[in-house]
Protein backbone atom coordinates (compact mmCIF):
# COMPACT_ATOMS: atom_id res chain seq x y z
CA UNK A 1 0.00 0.00 0.00
CA UNK A 2 1.12 3.55 -0.69
CA UNK A 3 1.48 6.44 1.68
CA UNK A 4 -1.70 8.22 2.79
CA UNK A 5 -2.34 11.43 0.83
CA UNK A 6 -3.05 13.31 4.06
CA UNK A 7 -1.38 13.71 7.41
CA UNK A 8 -2.88 14.16 10.82
CA UNK A 9 -2.35 17.63 12.22
CA UNK A 10 0.61 17.96 14.53
CA UNK A 11 0.13 18.36 18.25
CA UNK A 12 -0.89 21.90 19.17
CA UNK A 13 0.20 24.06 22.10
CA UNK A 14 -3.28 23.55 23.57
CA UNK A 15 -2.99 19.78 23.25
CA UNK A 16 0.35 19.81 25.08
CA UNK A 17 -0.92 22.17 27.79
CA UNK A 18 -4.01 20.02 28.36
CA UNK A 19 -1.99 16.82 28.66
CA UNK A 20 0.49 18.48 31.05
CA UNK A 21 -2.33 19.79 33.23
CA UNK A 22 -4.04 16.38 33.25
CA UNK A 23 -0.77 14.70 34.23
CA UNK A 24 -0.25 17.26 37.01
CA UNK A 25 -3.85 16.88 38.19
CA UNK A 26 -4.14 20.49 39.30
CA UNK A 27 -3.66 24.02 37.91
CA UNK A 28 -0.14 25.15 37.05
CA UNK A 29 1.63 28.47 36.80
CA UNK A 30 2.38 29.69 33.29
CA UNK A 31 6.06 30.02 34.21
CA UNK A 32 6.08 26.27 34.95
CA UNK A 33 4.05 25.30 31.87
CA UNK A 34 6.15 27.38 29.48
CA UNK A 35 9.41 25.38 29.53
CA UNK A 36 7.53 22.07 29.44
CA UNK A 37 5.55 23.11 26.36
CA UNK A 38 8.63 24.63 24.69
CA UNK A 39 10.57 21.39 25.27
CA UNK A 40 8.00 19.48 23.18
CA UNK A 41 9.03 21.49 20.13
CA UNK A 42 5.52 22.43 19.03
CA UNK A 43 6.57 26.08 18.60
CA UNK A 44 9.50 27.26 16.55
CA UNK A 45 10.53 30.90 16.63
CA UNK A 46 13.62 33.08 16.36
CA UNK A 47 13.90 33.99 20.05
CA UNK A 48 12.83 32.50 23.39
CA UNK A 49 10.69 35.60 24.01
CA UNK A 50 8.82 34.96 20.75
CA UNK A 51 8.30 31.29 21.71
CA UNK A 52 6.86 32.42 25.07
CA UNK A 53 4.57 34.93 23.36
CA UNK A 54 3.26 32.34 20.89
CA UNK A 55 2.64 29.80 23.65
CA UNK A 56 0.84 32.37 25.79
CA UNK A 57 -1.35 33.44 22.87
CA UNK A 58 -2.22 29.85 21.94
CA UNK A 59 -3.14 29.01 25.54
CA UNK A 60 -5.36 32.10 25.72
CA UNK A 61 -7.17 31.11 22.53
CA UNK A 62 -7.74 27.47 23.48
CA UNK A 63 -11.23 27.06 24.93
CA UNK A 64 -10.22 23.97 26.89
CA UNK A 65 -7.94 26.04 29.12
CA UNK A 66 -8.88 28.63 31.69
CA UNK A 67 -6.85 31.42 33.25
CA UNK A 68 -7.50 31.39 36.99
CA UNK A 69 -5.62 34.57 37.84
CA UNK A 70 -2.12 35.18 39.13
CA UNK A 71 -0.51 33.31 36.23
CA UNK A 72 -2.34 30.09 37.13
CA UNK A 73 -3.89 27.98 34.36
CA UNK A 74 -6.21 25.01 34.59
CA UNK A 75 -8.58 22.95 32.51
CA UNK A 76 -11.97 24.54 31.97
CA UNK A 77 -13.62 21.20 32.80
CA UNK A 78 -12.25 21.52 36.37
CA UNK A 79 -14.33 24.65 37.00
CA UNK A 80 -17.88 24.20 38.17
CA UNK A 81 -20.35 25.06 35.47
CA UNK A 82 -22.47 28.05 36.19
CA UNK A 83 -26.04 28.08 35.15
CA UNK A 84 -27.00 31.33 33.55
CA UNK A 85 -29.12 33.30 35.95
CA UNK A 86 -32.53 34.12 34.68
CA UNK A 87 -33.14 37.80 34.67
CA UNK A 88 -36.20 38.69 36.66
CA UNK A 89 -38.84 40.24 34.47
CA UNK A 90 -39.68 43.60 35.95
CA UNK A 91 -43.31 44.00 36.83
CA UNK A 92 -44.79 47.25 35.69
CA UNK A 93 -47.00 48.84 38.25
CA UNK A 94 -49.21 51.70 37.31
CA UNK A 95 -49.46 54.52 39.80
CA UNK A 96 -52.74 55.42 41.36
CA UNK A 97 -54.60 58.16 39.50
CA UNK A 98 -54.20 60.47 42.48
CA UNK A 99 -50.40 60.01 42.33
CA UNK A 100 -50.10 61.36 38.78
CA UNK A 101 -48.93 64.96 38.40
CA UNK A 102 -51.51 67.34 36.99
CA UNK A 103 -51.37 67.68 33.21
CA UNK A 104 -50.05 70.95 31.80
CA UNK A 105 -52.88 72.43 29.72
CA UNK A 106 -50.49 74.03 27.22
CA UNK A 107 -47.18 72.21 27.12
CA UNK A 108 -44.38 74.39 25.91
CA UNK A 109 -41.39 72.64 24.42
CA UNK A 110 -37.89 73.88 25.12
CA UNK A 111 -37.06 73.45 21.44
CA UNK A 112 -39.75 75.88 20.37
CA UNK A 113 -38.59 78.50 22.84
CA UNK A 114 -34.99 78.23 21.63
CA UNK A 115 -35.97 78.74 17.99
CA UNK A 116 -35.76 82.33 16.85
CA UNK A 117 -36.04 84.13 13.56
CA UNK A 118 -32.27 84.80 13.66
CA UNK A 119 -31.51 81.08 13.72
CA UNK A 120 -30.22 79.58 10.47
CA UNK A 121 -32.75 77.35 8.76
CA UNK A 122 -31.78 74.19 6.88
CA UNK A 123 -34.14 74.72 3.99
CA UNK A 124 -32.78 78.14 3.06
Amino acid sequence: MGEAPWKLPRETVGDVACSLLRENGKPMLFKDLLPLIAARGVVRAETPARVAAIIHTEINLDGRLQHLGGGLWGLRQWSPRRRPERAATPRLEWPEEDALPPEDPEPSGACEEAWSEDTEHWDE
